[in-house]
Parts: C-alpha cells; structure tokens; sequence
C-alpha cells in the first residue's frame, strides 16, 4: 500500500463541493490500534466480549482468527483528521 501524505480538501461553496462527488476528499494519517487500546476501550465501555479482548480465544473461535476492535472504537476514532494526529 503506498504511504500517502495526509491531506483534506475545502471548498468555497456547494457548486465546488458538487464537482467531487466520487472523488477522494482527504485522507488521514495511519493510527496504531494497539491490543492494550481495546482493552482499554473495552473496560471503560463495558463491552468486554471475548472477540475484542480475548486473544487466545479469538485465535481459535472468530473468523477472523484474531481479536478486533469493537466498531464504537473505530467510529469514535474516524473524525480525526490530519490535525489531531
């Protein structure tokens, strides 16, 4: 995957924004979601299911044969943009 700079566009006004429909608006830097940030998110969430903290368990029963992060995380962390990275 090629490391793009970090970028998000503004407009002057609707028209503007109407012509990038489709088109790729911005883009953030990488962030690195630890294990021990989920399960820290877990515990002041309460939502401490196995598939999100348990690795042993995730290695062995979740599809995607490790843990993942719950989706509250990844939204609370998708309105970051470049200037809070």
């Amino acid at each position: 995957m090629e490391n793009k700079e970090a970028y998000k566009t503004h407009f002057k006004n609707l028209e503007e924004m109407g012509k990038s429909v489709g088109k790729e608006l911005g883009i953030s830097n990488w962030i690195e979601i630890t294990q021990e940030k989920i399960n820290l998110f877990a515990k002041i969430t309460e939502d401490e299911q196995w598939i999100h903290i348990d690795k042993e368990k995730s290695d062995k029963h979740s599809p995607y044969k490790t843990t993942i992060a719950p989706v509250s995380y990844t939204h609370l962390r998708a309105h970051e943009t470049p200037e809070h990275l």
